[in-house]
């Protein structure tokens, strides 16, 4: 295979992928970029390539690693905008016209420095363009940010003067404070004090507690409500912090054990981790049994007026099959006896045993 420029070669044993980006005119001189790493171009002499290649020491990608199909229709607007700018600077420092000399470190700087002036931007920035531009293929397409990866959701933010976050929509009295390891720490203290009890307080509740216990510089009684007293201008956290990490740390098990029960959460909650039919091997290996109470009332045959109650219903089902198997009705409440019911009319014949009601039906069926 021929070598041209935007070829992918690899080198044996090792990581590196490198993608040519320039060629002499003699074929003997060439500039290669790793596509994964963060370097500028280096030179390589293509004999060395070749010479790697017949050795088979290194070797030819058939399919190109940043390879992507974009649709410039699903982008924003504010997205096009600065595709279009980092083409415009890729044009202006990085075409045909000038290279080789953009490769050759002496003559980058000088054409990155115009470019950072003409453009209002860091010359680190017009590198990092340049790096993606020329590790992606040399295309426009390449030189489109990769939007996608922004936002780090579900990373932390580190710690800054200004304050994180979204700015409040209402003024307050109080100012806005950054959530540090400080904090943290009483966040987590308040909800075990304040929220994880028997008897459910909210989560509104336990904040205000927190400020009360921790924040407040004195306290006040309106209208024999206690409220806490807080300096004009002092920094608190807002409710929505506090609900912000209660549930980033929110543990569900913790919660309904410790705010209801613990039977209750092995009752209603707990995960469930097998199956009934994980130890049946056939039909008839295992029956399960299940009575409730039938939603209608039944009537005395001898005066309708009389309601006798509500029939308890009993099914045996085959857990392999899932087909019942037998059933019973009694009137007698869910217990052994209407269970063992249940069994006998699993073992019997239910060609007679349907002809006791009138209904016929075969063997087969």
């Amino acid at each position: 295979m021929e070598l041209c420029v935007n070829t992918v070669i690899n080198y044996v044993g090792e990581q590196p992928l490198e993608r040519i980006l320039w060629m002499d005119a003699e074929q003997k001189a060439c500039f290669v970029i790793d596509i994964n790493g963060n370097q500028f171009p280096q030179s390589r002499w293509l004999e060395e390539i070749r010479y790697g290649i017949e050795q088979g020491l290194i070797g030819i990608e058939e399919s190109d690693p940043w390879a992507c199909i974009v649709d410039p229709d699903m982008l924003s607007e504010k997205e096009k905008e600065k595709w279009e700018t980092d083409w415009q600077i890729v044009q202006a420092i990085a075409s045909k016209n000038f290279e080789p000399q953009i490769f050759v470190s002496t003559e980058r700087s000088k054409l990155v420095r115009q470019a950072a002036e003409r453009f209002g931007l860091s010359e680190k920035q017009i590198g990092r363009i340049l790096k993606r531009y020329w590790s992606r293929g040399k295309t426009k397409l390449e030189v489109l940010p990769d939007f996608a990866n922004r936002g780090g959701k579900g990373k932390e933010r580190s710690q800054a003067a200004r304050k994180r976050g979204r700015p409040k929509r209402f003024d307050s009295i109080y100012a806005e404070m950054n959530v540090g390891e400080e904090v943290k720490k009483i966040f987590r203290i308040a909800l075990d004090k304040y929220y994880y009890k028997a008897n459910r307080p909210s989560l509104r509740w336990a904040y205000e507690q927190m400020l009360k216990e921790y924040f407040a510089v004195d306290r006040k009684l309106d209208n024999g409500v206690e409220l806490p007293v807080m300096e004009s201008g002092t920094a608190i956290p807002s409710f929505s912090q506090f609900r912000y990490w209660f549930r980033k740390w929110r543990d569900l098990k913790k919660e309904i054990s410790l705010r209801e029960s613990a039977k209750k959460f092995h009752q209603r909650y707990r995960p469930v981790l097998g199956s009934t039919q994980q130890d049946v091997f056939g039909p008839g290996s295992v029956y399960q049994i299940d009575a409730t109470v039938a939603d209608v009332y039944l009537v005395s045959s001898f005066d309708r007026r009389r309601i006798i109650g509500r029939p308890v219903l009993y099914l045996v089902m085959d857990g392999y099959s899932r087909m019942i198997a037998g059933l019973y009705v009694g009137l007698e409440g869910p217990s052994w006896q209407g269970a063992m019911m249940a069994l006998k009319n699993a073992c019997e014949s239910k060609v007679d045993w349907c002809r006791q009601f009138g209904i016929e039906i075969r063997e087969e069926d």
